[in-house]
């Protein structure tokens, strides 16, 4: 049997600051670009109201990271990504502030480029700079998932405010000079958006970034907890989806564009696990309707929620029975199992 006499041999350990990470910080997320043999580090604060994360970056061979732009405590570095083939790196940064209430809230600010060979960053789109489509009022850019190896594209989720609340989208932006400022927006699946109360963020991952190309994307939906970071996986979806928080952020309902010929709601709550879905737990009676049984085109889509506990769904379609169409609009309670019928606001397609 081997053994050792006397007290272990210890190696210092490195601090954050040590190694040219921001002080007070933590929780790293660790990047890889091996083209440039570069470490990308996203660190945000252990003891902090606002997110404040930052990046930093240093070559294998290096012993320290440097900071990627100085910002204030109010500027978080959001969403990052990397260009697999080039020197390039494109991040997302969000303004912080604390209200009286201590509710804490963010809108986005900027989109910028980092050179990793040359250390210099760039304001590639801002505030006011995202085309938005017909029927929104405003756009924010959320999140970045991938970037097209002649780095002219990166793809990303984008969110959008109408009057009846906030959808989000699929966006491809142009990284050119000419194309900065405009960048085009592809409306498609919704990713992500923060509860009213700012306390959760819903939304989704891609979560098949190396066959998206050949077998179309896939997304995991899942609930963030603002405050520790603390993610739970709802469920996996490969097409659209809509999502809408209640006024009190106790639920948020998602209406997932499951083909061209359905779909569906699902409500899901922050703090309890499970799912369920309207016309089979929520108002059954929606089911049974004979427009739902005698169409083979039909959707079920949440409007908004004008009461914390009931939102308003649209069941739409057409098929045999309907073949011009047909739109019927109900207030489903999550406290009973039956619905009460309302009329259909007169915007929306099939009224």
């Amino acid at each position: 049997m081997l053994g050792v006499k006397g007290p272990l041999p210890t190696m210092p350990i490195a601090s954050f600051t040590d190694i040219g990470l921001p002080d007070g910080h933590g929780f790293p997320r660790l990047a890889y670009h091996h083209p440039t043999r570069s470490i990308v580090a996203q660190t945000r604060p252990l003891d902090s109201r606002l997110p404040s994360s930052r990046l930093s970056v240093r070559r294998v061979n290096e012993p320290r990271y440097t900071p990627i732009g100085q910002f204030s405590a109010e500027i978080s570095t959001s969403s990052f990504v990397l260009c697999r083939t080039l020197p390039l790196l494109y991040f997302v940064t969000s303004r912080w502030t604390e209200k009286r209430d201590g509710v804490v809230g963010g809108d986005w600010e900027s989109l910028q480029s980092f050179a990793l060979d040359t250390r210099q960053s760039a304001v590639v789109a801002s505030q006011g700079q995202l085309v938005v489509p017909d029927g929104y009022r405003s756009a924010w850019l959320l999140d970045l998932l991938a970037m097209s190896d002649d780095g002219q594209i990166i793809f990303g989720t984008v969110g959008f405010q109408r009057a009846e609340g906030s959808v989000l989208g699929l966006i491809t932006v142009g990284t050119t000079v000419a194309a900065a400022a405009e960048p085009v927006q592809r409306f498609g699946s919704p990713l992500s958006i923060p509860s009213p109360d700012g306390r959760f963020v819903a939304g989704s991952y891609l979560a098949n970034p190396e066959t998206v190309e050949t077998q179309g994307p896939e997304y995991d939906l899942f609930i963030r907890a603002q405050r520790t970071g603390k993610e739970r996986i709802l469920t996996r979806f490969n097409r659209g989806a809509h999502v809408l928080w209640s006024p009190d952020s106790r639920h948020v309902a998602v209406t997932f564009w499951a083909s061209s010929s359905d779909s569906h709601v699902v409500v899901y709550s922050p703090d309890s696990p499970g799912d369920r879905e309207i016309g089979t737990h929520f108002g059954v009676d929606l089911a049974a309707l004979p427009e739902v049984r005698g169409n083979d085109h039909v959707y079920f889509e949440t409007l908004f929620w004008p009461r914390h506990d009931a939102p308003r769904v649209r069941v739409w379609g057409h098929g045999n029975r309907d073949p011009k169409g047909f739109a019927k609009c109900f207030e489903v309670s999550l406290s009973a199992t039956s619905s009460r019928s309302v009329r259909c606001p007169q915007r929306w397609y099939g009224n």
